[in-house]
């Protein structure tokens, strides 16, 4: 019986061969976005809806960016929700010299949204547009990315595209921690998957969700996700499961988003949505996927580190040469290099288990969440969860 503990860590190990068999063609194919085409037929109507909230150091330069878009028929709107800095005398000014620019002012929050969801809903309201946009307050945009993923529709007849932007970070902490949460999510939601036909997979990036208005409008909209606390992929999801052809690109070279500006904030950032995009807020589910997940990740160390034979040694290093290779094929597009990638699966997911620990500690001791200045009770997100991963 002595073989039966090193045999189990041998299987950690050499599983670990079977996740990038599973994964490797989303690591490969990172879908760029094309160039931009001889346009045949008029460009439709898109509507940029920007929400922001206490944004004042970031919304100027990212408005900028989308006011110097090549895209002939625009409207921006900006979206100040309930902001206590100067955001809104920011796209106040702003709109004061450009005509392109709508801004709108959300004074309260109505019960039963998450303030970020409302905000996206009140701009889609006033949108005119064909096509309608959702993006933050930090997004830089190329200037024909627009017109590019316009295309994309077009060409394949989409009703919902996002796009991957370039991760912009800090420090060599806090990138190894970036190259770790992209290979999570690489891992996690096979993007290859996505845009087959009939196919169910999907995916959501809040710094690029394009969605068809008249496809929308077939869906239950955004008040079904008015309690979803990961909005962007919820939304993917929404227009998925309602018969909408939904796609991916990767755009790091025409869009950009600096998501935290440092390891401290990235992990307090965290703190809202880690636990329950994790477990949908349910303590059950939290433990038992922590259970599933957790050997399959201390397994490869565990190999390696603990007394054993060789082959448990091998499955140990065949299993962190596969993490390290993953973690490098997120890495590149992102321009970070092979000491990201080396760091990703240990500081960097050591860093994503402590923002998850913290995440959950800090809702269940508060009995919820606080986000963009509003308490919500854990019972009120649990039953306004609908993203399942």
């Amino acid at each position: 019986m002595d073989w039966m503990f090193p045999g189990l860590l041998a299987v950690l190990g050499f599983s670990w061969l079977g996740v990038a068999a599973l994964s490797l063609r989303s690591f490969l194919e990172p879908r760029p976005l094309e160039p931009l085409e001889p346009q045949p037929t008029p460009w439709p109507l898109v509507s940029v809806i920007v929400t922001a909230l206490d944004e004042e150091a970031t919304i100027e330069p990212a408005l900028r960016t989308l006011l110097s878009a090549s895209y002939p028929e625009l409207e921006l709107i900006a979206v100040n929700d309930r902001s206590r800095d100067r955001t809104g005398e920011v796209i106040d000014r702003l709109a004061a010299d450009s005509p392109r620019l709508q801004p709108v002012h959300i004074r309260e929050l109505p019960g039963g949204w998450l303030g970020k969801v409302h905000a996206m809903d009140t701009g889609a309201r006033a949108a005119r547009g064909e096509w309608l946009l959702f993006t933050d307050a930090d997004v830089h945009f190329g200037p024909t990315v627009i017109e590019r993923a316009i295309q994309v529709c077009q060409r394949e007849r989409l009703d919902h595209l996002t796009l991957w932007p370039r991760l912009e970070g800090r420090g060599l902490v806090l990138r190894a921690a970036l190259v770790a949460f992209m290979t999570n999510l690489l891992l996690l939601l096979r993007p290859h998957r996505i845009g087959g036909e009939d196919s169910r997979g999907f995916v959501g990036i809040g710094a690029f969700n394009l969605v068809r208005r008249a496809a929308l409008e077939k869906t239950p909209g955004l008040e079904w996700l008015k309690m979803e606390i990961v909005d962007d992929t919820g939304l993917a999801r929404m227009m998925v499961d309602h018969g909408c052809r939904s796609n991916w690109r990767s755009a790091i070279q025409e869009l950009s988003v600096e998501w935290y500006p440092s390891l401290s904030a990235m992990i307090r950032g965290l703190e809202k949505n880690m636990y329950g995009a994790f477990s949908h807020f349910r303590l059950n589910v939290f433990l038992v996927k922590l259970a599933a997940i957790l050997p399959f990740v201390v397994g490869p160390y565990m190999a390696i580190l603990l007394p054993g034979p060789w082959w448990q040694k091998l499955a140990g290093f065949t299993a962190l040469g596969v993490w390290i290779s993953l973690a490098w094929l997120a890495a590149r597009p992102a321009g970070y290099g092979l000491v990201e990638a080396v760091l990703a699966p240990f500081l960097g997911a050591g860093i994503m288990f402590t923002a998850l620990a913290r995440s959950t500690w800090m809702t269940l001791r508060n009995g919820g969440i606080r986000w963009r200045g509003t308490f919500y009770p854990i019972a009120e997100l649990r039953a306004g969860a609908r993203l399942r991963l």
